[in-house]
């Protein structure tokens, strides 16, 4: 165990928190563009939310640019990111070898003499969908733990919600929600590349990695290029979408402003309810399970008597059983327990009421959206009727369509 920096988390929390300390305050990390991403502050969300505060992922794979085989620590594995945060990333790697080759900085650096990437943009949907199989498994293993079976749907969906108002906050069920936690990786965006295979948890490694003698030049390459180094994981670069050095990439790729890059990018809920129904439906058929009722016949001998679960027909069977608007109802209250919404019961009701009220005059997807948009942003609950309605007169399921026009 290391005395001044953690080597891994297996250590108290005092421990911990001490000697994470002792490694920020680091004089090479007080310094532009090292950020903190992980201080729960408007980074954190960073490149993972719109100006609205709404969970966003990029809207197409034709927006990603592939990282030179050259510039990859493995030249078999592809490493992708927008096309104008790789385009960037490439020129830089190349200025690093040239540097290299003027034998003007340090060649013997493992990391920061030849910039490579280890880890780049990741698909939300496939990170979610990973991340979904693990959520089930454990939700499988902990709604059977239950005495009394789950039989019927409506139970299944109550015993889901119970425990939703327990963990949701740090283990989310929707894709929204997972958007925003600590366990979606910033990869997600399509901004973020990692050039070292160190790990997260070492800060001796970290000391390394920023005592090397071409830290500094490291530095101002990434001020120069535009990105901005995360001070916690310090060989993660993340590109500054509004710096100087990066919109000379982005304006070459015909995003010349912040706006229009963020039309690269879609509301995660849009369209997000048919998932949302369906991970519920297979958790339900995972979980269910026959009652079994012991009775005493005339006879006075025991009698057993066996109550299977409800079958529904498949997915499209129980929407038709229990409509869209029962659907919505869920998920309007399980991103409440997921958010620690700060609303109270009362303004909770009021808002799923007039919400779904808006669902009946026009479609889901917009009554989904606005939802998320008052969920998502702290103001004033008064009013909010009103809100929706005036909202409602727009025609944008997205709020970073304005973005895309």
């Amino acid at each position: 165990m290391s005395k001044y920096y953690a080597k891994s988390n297996n250590e108290t929390s005092r421990e911990l928190f001490m000697k994470r300390r002792m490694y920020r305050s680091e004089p090479q990390l007080q310094r532009r563009p090292v950020v903190n991403f992980s201080d729960g502050g408007e980074k954190f969300l960073y490149g993972r939310v719109s100006p609205r505060m709404l969970p966003m992922e990029l809207t197409s794979k034709q927006s990603l640019g592939t990282i030179a085989s050259d510039h990859c620590a493995d030249a078999k594995t592809p490493q992708q990111a927008i096309h104008f945060v790789a385009d960037a990333f490439n020129e830089m790697s190349t200025f690093f070898a040239q540097k290299v080759l003027a034998q003007n900085i340090n060649i013997d650096d493992p990391y920061l003499s030849t910039l490579q990437a280890y880890k780049s943009f990741k698909s939300p949907t496939k990170l979610y969908a990973d991340y979904s199989k693990v959520f089930h498994n454990a939700t499988v293993t902990t709604l059977k733990k239950g005495q009394t079976p789950i039989t019927n749907f409506p139970q299944f969906m109550d015993r889901m919600l119970q425990a939703l108002e327990k963990g949701g906050p740090t283990f989310p069920f929707t894709k929204p929600a997972y958007i925003k936690s600590k366990i979606c990786p910033i990869y997600c965006s399509g901004l973020a590349i990692e050039i070292a295979d160190l790990k997260y948890d070492n800060d001796e490694d970290k000391k390394k990695f920023i005592e090397s003698p071409n830290w500094e030049f490291f530095v101002e390459a990434c001020n120069q290029y535009g990105f901005m180094i995360d001070l916690n994981i310090p060989w993660r670069i993340v590109a500054d979408i509004d710096s100087v050095g990066m919109q000379q990439y982005s304006s070459r790729r015909g995003y010349s402003t912040t706006g229009a890059i963020l039309g690269l990018y879609k509301n995660t809920q849009i369209n997000y309810i048919p998932l949302f129904i369906a991970n519920l439906y297979r958790l339900y058929e995972a979980v269910k399970r026959p009652q079994f009722d012991v009775t005493v016949c005339s006879t006075g001998e025991p009698l057993l008597k066996v109550q299977p679960p409800q079958s529904y027909n498949g997915i499209p069977g129980v929407i038709e059983e229990f409509k869209l608007e029962y659907f919505l109802n869920y998920y309007f209250r399980i991103r409440f327990a997921e958010e620690e919404s700060q609303f109270t019961e009362a303004e909770q009701q009021r808002l799923i009421a007039e919400t779904l009220q808006l669902y009946h005059q026009g479609n889901p997807v917009r009554a989904v959206n606005i939802f998320e948009q008052i969920l998502n942003k702290t103001f004033d609950y008064a009013g909010s009727l009103s809100y929706i309605i005036e909202r409602r007169k727009k025609a944008d399921d997205d709020d970073l369509s304005i973005y895309r026009r």
